[in-house]
């Protein structure tokens, strides 16, 4: 805009110099060498015209700006010239006076368009309205030129062809300015547009080139000049004379090239305000979409905004998402979204892949774009579509992830209404509708798991407390509402002791220094007892389910005391067989029967003794016997323990090893109990080892507790028998060997290892021995 405004300054400062110096020259030739002159500046017009209108003399000043002199300063340059000066020469004669009104007239009139180009370069400057713009320049160009008439064609984008934008005092043209109308190289403004040359026609109703509509206006000569921006011209001046054909000549036509310029430089500035407007909507259109994205997951929600907003930027008159189908590869299901043809294709209809462009866009992750159904129709579904009313159509694959998830549809009634225009813009909207799709899936997802799960949480009778990572409470069920007597909303967001269990607290405890699940019965206001399961949960915190067991620690209670009953009551008679079979031994000699026949007795009543002992044991471990917890040396509980079963060991062949690290740390316990333990796992080890084999005892400290393992280079265990290894009565089947024993020995060394808050498992290979281990906190 500078440049062109610098250009026009340099225009007009020739132009006026070249004219009054002419004025000069004949001033000087006729008032003679001895004429006064002054240059108070540089302003040559003004100056001019009034030292010619005395014919005294001639005062020259210069200026090169337009509208250089106020009026003021005219009226003293006027007083200034009409001062009484003695003549120079006698009185100009008739021809002399009337070529310098000519000369003055011409200059005034080169003043005058001076002006107007001052007022129009002022004007577009900051002139955004197009049409008013043009008209203005128009209309100055028919005032200062002998035109009566004028024409602004434009470039049509879509359809290439110059259309009429302006039409100026032809009213022979009034609603017929569709049907003038060139495309490149055709007619005059067609060649004017093409060669990028200014064209003065004199014979215009001669000339082929000029439209039968124009030369039945009566147009007899025409000016055509490009309106050129950038090295490409967007539109062609025409001005006309309708009643000489010798109107125009190639000052015309050059000042005509002015004019054109003057219109491509305020187009140029209203396009641009037009594009910066347009690219300010799209980003806000953009904007409002990324907003309904990021603000809502309901899918519904961001479709009706991606309508309204896309309407704005690519106007259609059908808008549609295809979603693959789950259970049909081959097909796609089109939902229409927004429709107003004149037939409506089916709603939610599915459509194959195979033959639509809305399938090529899915399968090709590419934008499909269908110009113009009525010049070509690729697919057999155009028909189709044409036949409902859109003309050309666009398919934008939605794809996330690298994935398809879906295809958004325009359709228009107008040709070529999505093209390289507007597709960018349309490809970033489909980018943002694809993680709408993806999020609201995802969503979807979500809700229905959350409902599945809200559902399993309100119907189980199970108890259900989550917990987040600081420990405080998340969820709990209706189940735990009732058992413990809160209300979710009450407790949500407090610690754990709010709901007043204290065994639950150690439970996490325990959960929580483990790093693992841990199963604990607790007990709860009210007596009643709970199994409960506490486990860490990754990125969420801790989740507690517990179930009410009261009735069968009932049942498991009574069942106790019956056995432990029965089992006391059966000692007396056991001991009496026990008695009489020794004193039966010395009340006589036996023979050989007899004698197999008492061994047998002996045998039986040891092994129902042993077996009512292990059940009267396990029974007073579940009653709860109180711990005699000391400081405990383990190299003493490991020493009494082998005391006790060397001489089983003997029997057997079978060796005993001791491992024990020096200075071992004491534990707390019950040194009885731990013992017993120990004894069991060791006569265990010995009973399921050939003889020739070896049973070692070991212990180390590891993580706060003392670890103890009893490893055998027995038979081994098969590994489906491991997990109920430590259950009651529990015998491996199908052993190759037939080992006498009544199954509580490891059940009794599981309850005294978790009495005293550690842990025992087992670790096997047929044939290659067992490894028994069992914690103890120091």
């Amino acid at each position: 805009m500078m440049l062109a405004t610098k250009m026009w300054r340099i225009f007009y400062a020739a132009l006026g110099f070249g004219v009054l110096t002419g004025v000069l020259l004949y001033g000087l030739f006729y008032f003679g060498s001895d004429a006064t002159l002054a240059y108070p500046g540089l302003g040559l017009l003004a100056a001019a015209v009034a030292g010619v209108a005395v014919g005294f003399g001639y005062y020259l000043f210069f200026k090169f700006t337009l509208r250089a002199f106020t009026q003021p300063f005219l009226q003293k340059a006027q007083a200034l010239v009409t001062r009484p000066i003695a003549p120079l020469r006698p009185p100009w004669s008739s021809n002399e006076l009337d070529k310098l009104e000519e000369i003055l007239n011409e200059a005034l009139a080169t003043l005058d368009r001076l002006d107007r180009f001052s007022d129009i370069a002022k004007e577009i400057v900051g002139a955004l309205d197009q049409q008013r713009t043009l008209g203005r320049i128009v209309g100055t160009a028919v005032e200062t030129l002998p035109a009566d008439s004028g024409l602004v064609f434009l470039l049509d984008e879509k359809s290439g062809r110059y259309t009429v934008r302006i039409s100026y005092l032809l009213p022979a043209l009034d609603g017929q300015e569709d049907q003038v109308s060139f495309a490149a190289g055709e007619g005059v403004p067609g060649w004017v547009a093409t060669e990028g040359d200014a064209l003065l026609i004199a014979e215009a109703r001669q000339d082929e080139r000029v439209h039968p509509l124009l030369r039945q206006a009566g147009v007899q000569a025409l000016l055509s000049a490009p309106l050129s921006v950038g090295g490409r011209t967007i539109g062609v001046l025409n001005l006309f004379n309708r009643e000489r054909s010798d109107a125009f000549d190639e000052n015309d036509l050059r000042l005509a090239c002015v004019y054109a310029d003057l219109a491509a430089v305020a187009l140029a500035n209203a396009r641009l305000f037009d594009l910066s407007q347009a690219q300010a909507a799209q980003a806000e259109s953009l904007n409002q979409i990324a907003r309904a994205v990021n603000a809502n997951l309901d899918l519904e929600t961001i479709l009706g905004v991606v309508a309204e907003e896309v309407a704005r930027l690519a106007p259609y008159v059908r808008l549609s998402l295809a979603l693959p189908l789950e259970h049909d590869p081959d097909h796609l299901r089109v939902r229409p979204l927004v429709g107003r043809l004149r037939s409506e294709l089916p709603d939610f209809r599915p459509t194959p892949i195979e033959g639509s462009g809305v399938g090529w866009a899915f399968v090709h992750k590419q934008p499909f774009v269908a110009p113009d159904l009525d010049q070509e129709q690729r697919f057999p579904l155009d028909a189709a579509l044409r036949q409902a009313g859109v003309r050309s159509y666009v398919c934008l694959p939605l794809v996330q992830a690298g994935q398809p998830v879906g295809v958004l549809n325009l359709g228009s009634d107008q040709p070529r209404a999505y093209g390289d225009h507007n597709l960018p813009l349309l490809q970033r909207i489909g980018e943002q509708l694809a993680v709408a799709l993806h999020n609201a899936q995802l969503y979807k997802e979500a809700e229905d798991e959350r409902r599945k799960l809200a559902a399993i949480l309100n119907d189980t009778d199970d108890m259900v407390i989550v917990l987040d990572e600081a420990e405080r409470v998340l969820l709990l069920n209706p189940a735990t509402e009732h058992c413990l007597h809160v209300l979710a909303d009450e407790v949500a967001g407090q610690p754990l002791p709010t709901l007043g269990v204290d065994d639950l607290e150690t439970a996490l405890a325990a959960a929580r220094n483990a790093q693992a699940p841990v199963v604990r019965e607790i007990a709860i206001p009210g007596g009643r007892t709970l199994y409960a399961s506490v486990s860490p949960v990754q990125d969420v915190g801790w989740v507690l389910v517990m179930q009410d067991i009261t009735p069968l620690k009932e049942l498991d209670q009574l069942r106790t005391e019956w056995v432990a009953a029965v089992s006391h009551d059966l000692k007396n008679p056991i001991t009496t067989v026990q008695m009489a079979a020794m004193l039966l031994d010395k009340a006589g000699p036996l023979n050989e029967k007899q004698r197999e026949l008492l061994d047998r007795l002996e045998h039986g009543s040891k092994r129902l003794r042993s077996l009512v002992t292990d059940v009267l044991d396990l029974a007073r471990l579940e009653a709860g016997p109180v711990l005699k917890m000391r400081a405990v040396a383990p190299d003493d509980v490991v020493a009494r323990a082998l005391t006790e079963v060397e001489a089983l060991a003997a029997d057997k062949g079978v060796a005993l090893s001791v491992e024990l690290p020096p200075h071992l740390p004491p534990v707390r316990g019950d040194a009885a109990l731990l013992t017993r333990v120990v004894v069991n796992l060791l006569s265990n080890g010995i009973k399921y080892t050939p003889a020739g084999g070896e049973v070692q005892v070991r212990a180390r400290p590891q993580d706060g507790a003392l670890l103890f393992e009893v490893r055998d280079t027995g038979y081994g265990i098969p590994a489906e028998a491991l997990p109920y290894l430590f259950d009651r009565f529990y015998r491996v089947p199908d052993h190759e060997v037939e080992i006498e024993g009544s199954g509580l020995g490891l059940s009794i060394v599981k309850s005294i290892v978790e009495k005293h808050g550690g842990r025992v498992w087992v670790e096997s290979q047929v044939g290659q021995g067992s490894t028994f281990a069992f914690t103890v906190p120091t």
